[in-house]
């Protein structure tokens, strides 16, 4: 009898088979040995290589006879593991199924038991001969019931994939029908080959051929590492292989160096030249051995996935980022894209919460908007510290994260009351995170939950500005109309529309009126700030003589209350006639600045009011100033007085009305004209405010 293949291209092959099969087995395990379904999967790769090994040391008869038999009875043994191994990863794989603790325990105390009879002469008597390459031997009276139990737990492992492929979808699915595709061509034949042909017809000429189906199992599950992230070991499977393929290079190297050198140079002897060069060959192989090696790791990657990337690189880009975004959308979504992009992660979230509901959410990667019932948003939100989903056995938090496609949870955490979290899903290359990726994510959290605070925080602020400012336009707007009306009833009061007044009633009027126009200068002060902050100034320009059509009037709207303190205004004007600017606004600029002085002078004191031209290269100025008499500015009030609502003491007293708003106004509508409003240096008794706007002055037209 004569077998298909040469007896010793099988015991090669069964070498490759054996080697192959236990890397596979240590790349599994090693891959994540904290998950039930890698450990399995490594006991059914490591059975089948030992069960390799075996028909190999049983087939060369390796310490003769007796030797030969126990290594007989190993391989069934290993074969028995194999088969059971992989019977209990198709149950729970991949990771879905549960199986009772008694049940386990009975399912892998019978496999012991058996174990034991598989080394006894109940299963092989012995007259082990190898014929042609295959094995022979007198069988004991277990073995057709050892046949019969490999069969059945050969067919229920494929029955109980089948199934799970009908119940589940995507990449799980796809997985799954590389498993039952590797795993039957591989059983399917092995079973004929190596059980039934020998115990039930007597032929035993081709079970050396059983392990060597294993091969095109190697090729499936294989690809399915690389195409599918099958057991989630690819990162491993391209290290390995980075790693091998330097070390066969530099064997191959060296050998033919050293080969060449004796045949070609050293005539066959070993001399000196011999000794120094290969002792230069050897340096060029150390020194070549890391450049090389990080070669094929750029080989590898551009396989298995994308360059690695620097941890402290991304947190200071990060901090770059955190530190010059205030907006807290624009935090987030700029926050989200550098982590996916730099990383390689596929999709990811930032999920902000307020008051148990999610106030804001950003995202990449998702087709749409991911969506979180109650129950998941609370299953995430009881988790404290970084979860990661291959490092978890089967509960609900697993169950909330396969459902959401969520490989890490990171909970971002700067207070109690803060419970917001980043959701990142797998990488693209289908590697595990690494303890690198968590030591990142762990010096992240702290400084993104910070800045995410600090955001949110501006975020409400900025919210409650708007209803603010929304309640005073509102207000504003309301007061207006009869403000308008009781200005215009007294003003005709006034100038005697209706009568003349007597000198008494005329007093009491006059009072009522000056109350009224000081609510009203109040009221536009208000709407004017929230056009300044909300950007709604329209500047509208024109040519006016401005000491006549601004200043000038800016005095005389003063006139009653400069005559009743008996003020004297002295008036230095030394402006060209004609000069572009928007007239309303400057002229509030000016009666802003004269009627502060006017109200916090001492009666019959005297204020200056000046205009002078600065000539400048770039371009020429108006100089507004007012200097008074009056109560000064304190020199710890001195940048105060600018910023909204702010009052003095000192003023509050000699004026008891008023908002604190004029000033801040005055400022912002000289900021917007390109210039500049401040208060001059101290200059007891009273102060001296100036105000300087960038001009163009209009030159008359010559005559023809």
């Amino acid at each position: 009898m004569t077998t298909i293949i040469n007896p010793n291209t099988i015991l090669v092959l069964n070498l490759v088979v054996f080697v192959a099969n236990a890397i596979l087995g240590w790349v599994v395990v090693r891959a994540n040995p904290r998950v039930k379904a890698n450990l399995l999967f490594g006991v059914y790769a490591f059975s089948l290589a030992l069960w390799n090994i075996t028909l190999f040391l049983t087939i060369v008869s390796a310490g003769g006879p007796i030797l030969q038999l126990w290594w007989s009875r190993l391989a069934f043994s290993f074969y028995l593991t194999m088969i059971n191994g992989f019977l209990y990863f198709s149950l729970i794989y991949p990771g879905f199924g549960h199986i009772k603790q008694w049940l386990a325990v009975f399912f892998w105390s019978f496999t012991a038991l058996l174990f034991v009879l598989t080394l006894t002469p109940w299963l092989v008597r012995g007259d082990i001969r190898i014929i042609d390459g295959f094995i022979t031997g007198s069988l004991g009276p277990l073995m057709p019931f050892f046949s019969w139990y490999y069969a059945v737990l050969i067919g229920l492992s494929i029955v109980a994939l089948v199934r799970k492929l009908f119940l589940y979808r995507g990449i799980e699915k796809v997985r799954l029908w590389y498993v039952l595709f590797g795993f039957s061509v591989f059983a399917v034949p092995m079973i004929l080959t190596n059980i039934v042909l020998p115990v039930f017809f007597g032929v035993f000429q081709y079970n050396n051929l059983g392990p060597l189906f294993s091969l095109p199992m190697l090729v499936i599950i294989s690809y399915a590492i690389v195409k599918h992230r099958f057991m989630d070991v690819r990162e491993i499977v391209a290290r390995s292989t980075a790693y091998f393929l330097s070390v066969v290079v530099l064997g191959l190297f060296y050998s033919f160096g050293m080969s060449s050198i004796s045949t070609f140079i050293a005539k066959g002897s070993i001399t000196g030249d011999v000794l120094l060069i290969s002792t230069l060959l050897t340096l060029i192989t150390a020194f070549s051995f890391q450049p090389l090696l990080n070669l094929f790791r750029k080989i590898t990657n551009r396989v298995f996935y994308r360059e690695d990337y620097d941890e402290n690189a991304l947190l200071y880009s990060l901090a770059l980022i955190m530190a010059s975004n205030i907006n807290l959308s624009s935090l987030l979504n700029r926050l989200i894209n550098e982590i996916l992009a730099k990383i390689q992660i596929a999709k990811g979230a930032f999920v902000i919460v307020d008051d148990k509901k999610i106030s804001h959410l950003a995202f990449q990667g998702y087709v749409e908007s991911p969506r979180f019932s109650d129950k998941d948003l609370d299953e995430l939100l009881s988790q404290p510290k970084i979860v990661i989903f291959d490092e978890l056995s089967e509960g609900p938090i697993k169950e909330t994260m396969r459902k959401l496609e969520v490989s890490v949870i990171l909970p971002l955490r700067a207070g109690e009351e803060q419970e917001d979290f980043l959701l990142l899903s797998e990488k693209m290359s289908g590697g595990l995170y690494s303890e690198k990726d968590v030591r990142f994510l762990k010096v992240f959290a702290p400084e993104a939950a910070a800045a995410i605070k600090n955001a949110s925080n501006f975020e409400r602020l900025k919210r409650l500005d708007e209803v603010k400012s929304e309640f005073i336009t509102v207000v504003s707007h309301q007061l207006r109309t009869p403000l308008s009306a009781a200005r215009w009833n007294f003003e005709l009061l006034l100038e005697n529309s209706f009568g003349k007044l007597s000198a008494k009633v005329e007093n009491v009027v006059r009072s009522i009126y000056q109350a009224v126009m000081a609510l009203n200068n109040g009221v536009n002060n208000l709407i004017s700030i929230i056009e300044i902050e909300e950007r709604k100034i329209v500047i509208r320009k024109e040519k006016v003589n401005f000491d006549r059509d601004i200043v000038e009037k800016a005095i005389v709207s003063l006139e009653g209350e400069i005559q009743e303190k008996k003020i004297t205004v002295k008036r230095e004007f030394s402006l060209p006639e004609s000069l572009v600017v928007d007239a309303n606004k400057v002229r509030r600029i000016c009666e802003t600045l004269i009627d502060n002085a006017v109200r916090y002078s001492p009666e019959g004191s005297t204020v200056v009011v000046s205009t002078a031209l600065r000539k400048k290269a770039s371009q020429d100025e108006i100089l507004f100033s007012v200097q008074d008499q009056g109560i000064g500015v304190l020199e710890e009030n001195r940048e105060l007085i600018f910023n909204k609502f702010f009052r003095g003491e000192r003023a509050k007293e000699m004026s008891p009305g008023g908002f604190g708003l004029s000033l801040f106004m005055a400022k912002s509508y000289a900021e917007l004209f390109g210039g500049s409003l401040w208060l001059g240096s101290k200059t007891p008794p009273g102060s001296v405010f100036y105000f300087s706007l960038p001009i163009k002055e209009v030159k008359p037209q010559s005559k023809i």
